[in-house]
C-alpha cells in the first residue's frame, strides 16, 4: 500500500557529495579534545542513509535499464562504506561492512532477477577494486587507543609509568554510561574511598593486559576466516 516517490538526485547535494566521496581516496575526521570514551559518532546514521539512498538508486536504475546510473550508485555506496570503515572505532568498521554488504546484496538480487550486461558487471568489479574496506586491524588499533586513554584518566600517575585506580572516577564513569558502578555508586563522592584503589591491579598492569588482549585480537584479524575460527579459544 506504500507508494515509492522518486527524487531526482541530480538536483540535490547528495549527488555531488557522493561523487566526491567516491573519487576521494582518503577521508579524515577531526578528533575533538577530551576523553575518547565520550566521543560521539552522529555521522554513522548519515552514512546509513546515504547507503539506503544508493541502494534505492541501484534498484530504480535496474528497473529503467540505466546502467551508468546503476554503476555510479553502486560505487558510491561502496565509497560510503569505505569511509565509514576507516573510522577510529570497531562500530564504524562494522557499519562500513554492513554498507558494503547492502550494496553487494542489492547487486546480487538484480543479477538474479534481471542479469545486467557484461559491461556493467566488469564496471562493478572495477568499482569494488577502487573502494576496498580497510583491514579490521585498523579499528582494533583505534579501540586499543580508546582503552589506553581510559586507563590513563582512571588511574593516578606515579611518574614511573604506573599508578593506582581512582575508584571515585570509576564510580562516576559507571553513572555516565547509564549502567551504574555497582556498590561504588553509594560512595562516589567520598574521596576517602580512593584508598580502595590499592586493592586493584596497577595502571601498568592494566596497560600490559590491554595490550595483550588487543594484540591477540589484531593477530586474529590478520588471519583468513577459516583460520580465525580455530583461534577463538585464545
Amino acid at each position: 500500500g506504500h507508494q515509492l516517490q522518486v527524487v531526482d538526485n541530480n538536483q540535490t547535494e547528495f549527488f555531488s557529495l557522493l561523487t566526491q566521496a567516491a573519487a576521494t581516496p582518503r577521508a579524515v575526521r577531526p578528533t575533538p579534545q577530551g576523553r575518547l570514551l565520550d566521543m560521539m559518532l552522529p555521522s554513522l546514521g548519515k552514512y546509513r542513509n546515504f547507503a539506503r539512498l544508493c541502494g534505492g538508486r541501484m534498484y530504480m536504475a535496474s528497473v529503467s535499464g540505466d546502467e551508468a546510473e546503476r554503476i555510479s550508485a553502486f560505487e558510491q555506496a561502496l565509497a560510503v562504506g569505505r569511509i565509514a570503515a576507516h573510522g577510529s572505532f570497531l562500530i564504524e568498521a562494522l557499519v562500513g561492512i554492513a554498507i558494503d554488504a547492502l550494496a553487494l546484496g542489492e547487486l546480487t538480487n538484480e543479477i538474479v532477477e534481471n542479469p545486467p550486461p557484461e559491461s556493467t558487471l566488469i564496471a562493478c568489479l572495477a568499482a569494488i577494486d577502487r573502494q576496498p574496506l580497510p583491514p579490521m586491524r585498523s579499528a582494533m588499533e583505534g579501540e586499543r587507543l580508546g582503552t589506553l586513554d581510559t586507563i590513563q584518566w582512571t588511574h593516578t600517575d606515579d611518574g614511573n609509568g604506573s599508578g593506582r585506580l581512582i575508584t571515585t572516577t570509576v564510580s562516576q564513569l559507571g553513572v555516565g554510561l547509564g549502567s551504574g558502578a555497582g556498590p561504588f555508586n553509594r560512595f562516589s563522592n567520598w574521596r576517602i574511598f580512593n584508598i580502595g584503589g590499592a586493592a586493584f591491579p596497577s595502571k601498568a598492569a592494566n596497560v600490559r593486559k590491554a595490550n595483550e588482549i588487543y594484540e591477540l585480537n589484531i593477530k586474529a584479524c590478520d588471519l583468513p576466516f577459516y583460520q580465525r575460527t580455530t583461534t577463538a579459544a585464545d
